[in-house]
């Protein structure tokens, strides 16, 4: 990452911290900006709100457009869903429900029942990772998303 990539990440650090609850903005702004900056895989940084409108298209959907293009129906699919953006568009191979409440607040639908993490647990979508509290999606749960809005 250059120089010039630095604002563009200090934007979507913000932008994921002013989803979290009040006392833990700050904490969340450092731990995002730190993994932004000190992630080599990521190629570049996807500008979002109004930086992403001046560059036209982009390659990466918005979690509310990831939403309205597959369409979800009931709350475990959407939960599954949200869990393939979170591993497939932000490199976050690991998830736990708060990561995925807060991405679905960031689309614009209600927070997700941790009963649909037990119902996608039992039916293969997802599985637990060796974190407690954590959970990895599967080539099932996967193959579930990749089938829908088609």
């Amino acid at each position: 990452m250059s120089e010039k990539d630095y604002p563009a990440a200090i934007s979507e650090a913000l932008e994921v911290a002013m989803g979290t609850p009040d006392p833990f903005q700050a904490d969340a702004f450092r731990i995002v900006l730190e993994d932004i900056l000190a992630n080599s895989k990521r190629e570049a940084i996807v500008p979002t709100g109004a930086a992403a409108s001046e560059q036209g298209p982009s390659p990466v959907p918005s979690p509310a457009e990831f939403v309205r293009q597959k369409k979800p129906q009931g709350g475990t699919v959407m939960l599954t869903s949200l869990a393939y953006y979170l591993d497939h568009f932000l490199n976050e191979g690991e998830f736990g429900l708060r990561n995925l409440n807060q991405l679905a607040s960031r689309a614009k639908i209600k927070s997700l029942h941790p009963q649909y993490l037990v119902e996608a647990v039992k039916q293969g979508l997802i599985t637990p990772a060796s974190t407690r509290g954590m959970y990895r999606m599967t080539q099932t749960g996967e193959a579930k998303v990749e089938a829908l809005g088609a």
